[in-house]
């Protein structure tokens, strides 16, 4: 039986790198969030034949009943996700890091694309609010088989990678599991998409752009303290239910 792994999140949380990474260690293809988009968007690639393939989409949730899955690029209708053969991960990124990346993807200010996320305006506009993305997803995943993964906990090496695969009830080997993350590390790749970005779906500069820095926590340097307000009024109980703050004032300690 073939199986997929939807590989959902907000944009620029990650998305990218965790499908990247899961179907190098699956060993199998990665494709868009419709197979019509295989091999025409970013890490839509070839890793192997197993006969699975991850799909990579942010995919708002839908309540519709449809003949398949996702009804249209990046619409997810979660009813139809309780056959064994289709698994989901969801990417969860601090907002505070998703904001400045994006202003950096978008050639924006911070504050704008911040406010962007809160209300769901211009680019964010077919995503909606992070804040209500968010609390869809958590509102209805235990309804099917999904995971949900901290970008930053990925972070951390291969023993995470592994995790995720025992939560999504794959079997596979350390030393596989060792070589994959390697392959699939932030200075790896960016080497690689310098190196062979001609053989990329859509090119080495697109890649590129896409490979800022790969971290956790550069919110700091970019926020001033009317944004961190404002991520915290707005987005203040999910930034501690995803344990990215504890206090409520942390916004008070940036400057």
């Amino acid at each position: 039986m073939s199986m997929t792994v939807y590989v959902a999140g907000y944009p620029k949380s990650g998305t990218t790198w965790i499908t990247r990474l899961l179907g190098d260690v699956l060993s199998c293809k990665t494709g868009g969030s419709l197979p019509a988009e295989d091999k025409k968007e970013i890490a839509t690639e070839v890793y192997g034949d197993a006969d699975i393939t991850v799909r990579k989409g942010h995919f708002v949730l839908m309540d519709t009943v449809a003949s398949s899955p996702v009804i249209k690029p990046h619409r997810l209708q979660w009813k139809g996700l309780h056959e064994p053969n289709h698994k989901v991960v969801l990417v969860v990124r601090d907002p505070r890091d998703i904001a400045v990346s994006g202003a950096f993807h978008w050639k924006v200010s911070v504050s704008s694309f911040l406010q962007d996320m809160i209300k769901g305006t211009n680019g964010m506009r077919t995503m909606g609010p992070w804040n209500v993305f968010m609390r869809e997803w958590l509102a209805k995943y235990r309804q099917f088989d999904a995971v949900i993964v901290r970008y930053e906990d990925m972070l951390q090496g291969p023993v995470v990678l592994e995790k995720l695969l025992n939560d999504l009830r794959f079997v596979v080997v350390n030393t596989t599991i060792a070589e994959a993350y390697e392959r699939q590390n932030f200075k790896n790749r960016v080497i690689d998409v310098i190196q062979n970005g001609h053989n990329y779906n859509l090119g080495k500069s697109f890649n590129t752009k896409f490979m800022r820095k790969g971290v956790a926590g550069d919110w700091r340097n970019h926020f001033t303290r009317t944004e961190a307000f404002d991520a915290e009024v707005n987005f203040g109980e999910l930034l501690s239910y995803f344990k990215y703050e504890s206090d409520p004032l942390w916004w008070e300690e940036v400057k």
